[in-house]
This record gives structure tokens, C-alpha cells and sequence, in this order.
């Protein structure tokens, strides 16, 4: 599962962080949490995120927007994949999910696991 972090726009006293999902694996995933941590330029821990990507279709790319309040773009300098709370299917549950992730970034801002 390749995600890139595509783009940062500033709305009024939000980020708005764009996030590209390449999954390209045969299963369509019907829950994928994900828990981002947002640090500075200097390492300081700026914000914890909860975040619902899916639905994901199978062998498909797909574009997912996620607005940080009270944050300004400018003020991310890294965000870390901490973990994976849910990743399931139709089928059930899957255990290996945070594994599967391939982060990477466009930006100067990093997005890495």
C-alpha cells in the first residue's frame, strides 16, 4: 500500500493535507485507520490524528484529503505513520497492514513509518 503525501494547502486556520493511496494489492479494504503524528521543523510533537482512509478498491489509486485544525501547513515539517488502529476487508481483519504501508512524499515535508 503506497501512500504519498501529495500536497499542503492553508485554509483559514486549517492544513489541508493531501494524501495519494496506491493500493495495489487484489483486496479491497473496507476500514484502514490510521494514526499520524505531526511533528515541527524542530522534532516537537505538534498533533496526534486519528484518520478513516477507506474505502480502498483494490489495484486502485485514490486521493484522500484530511483537514488538521488549528494548524497552520508551514508548521509540519514531518508526519510519522505510528500505527495502524483498524485494517479490515469484507472478509474480516487484517493483521499486517502497517508492513504493507510504503510512505513517501513530494513535499519537503516528510511522511515516513
Amino acid at each position: 500500500m503506497e501512500i504519498e503525501l501529495n500536497k499542503l494547502e492553508q485554509r483559514a486556520d486549517a492544513c489541508v493535507t493531501y494524501l495519494v493511496f496506491g493500493n495495489r494489492t487484489t483486496i479491497d479494504l473496507t476500514s484502514l485507520q490510521l494514526e499520524l503524528v505531526l511533528f515541527d521543523d524542530q522534532g516537537l510533537i505538534q498533533q496526534r490524528l486519528a484518520l478513516e482512509a477507506a474505502p480502498l478498491a483494490a489495484g486502485k489509486t485514490s486521493v484522500k484529503l484530511f483537514e488538521v485544525a488549528g494548524t497552520r501547513c508551514e508548521q509540519i515539517g514531518r508526519i510519522l505513520v505510528n500505527g495502524v488502529g483498524a485494517c479490515s476487508s469484507a472478509e474480516g481483519a487484517l493483521t499486517d497492514c502497517l508492513q504493507r504501508i510504503e510512505p513517501s512524499s513530494r513535499l519537503s515535508t516528510k511522511l515516513f513509518k
